[in-house]
């Protein structure tokens, strides 16, 4: 038996009976960061941002942070199960924000968030309307961005930045 087999020091991996490919690294990266033109692009080999561990949500949030630097269209601080989508309606002057609670489990549990929205160059949010009542949204600018919390939703919300 070799003198450091089932040690971790001195190898690549943690335990001998894990496996392992290859007693060195190999060339198949399971992330790949790299520049084209003006953009970047990242890749990942596995679902890493779907682990139920706050790593995989970690590391990502990591690779994006140092890879492409802020200010971004938008940011949101709420639980992992909820997606964001902003989208830019130009010709009405407005930034539709929508916000769905993917959770798997039924009934949801309901969950809030605070929303920072970056409005286009040159542009002022005027006010942020939820939908579909249009009820008025309290929002403050929080430079580059203007930022609004939500209430705790169970499934969806959705709002209108309206901007000049």
């Amino acid at each position: 038996m070799a003198p450091n087999a089932g040690y971790a020091i001195g190898t690549h991996f943690a335990q001998i009976w894990s496996d392992p490919p290859s007693a060195k690294p190999g060339s198949d990266p399971g992330i790949v960061v790299n520049s084209f033109g003006k953009g970047k692009a990242i890749w990942i080999a596995g679902r890493i941002e779907a682990l139920t561990e706050p790593v995989g949500h970690n590391l990502v949030k990591h690779l994006l942070r140092n890879s492409l630097p802020g200010p971004y269209r938008f940011e949101a601080e709420t639980n992992r199960v909820v997606e964001v989508t902003v989208f830019d309606q130009r010709e009405q002057h407005r930034l539709l924000i929508g916000l769905i609670n993917l959770q798997e489990h039924v009934p949801t549990i309901p969950v809030g968030a605070v929303v920072r929205v970056l409005p286009p160059p040159g542009r002022k949010v005027r006010r942020v309307l939820q939908l579909p009542d249009q009820k008025p949204v309290r929002f403050e600018k929080s430079r580059p961005y203007i930022q609004f919390q939500i209430e705790p939703f169970k499934l969806v919300f959705l709002a209108v930045a309206e901007y000049e």
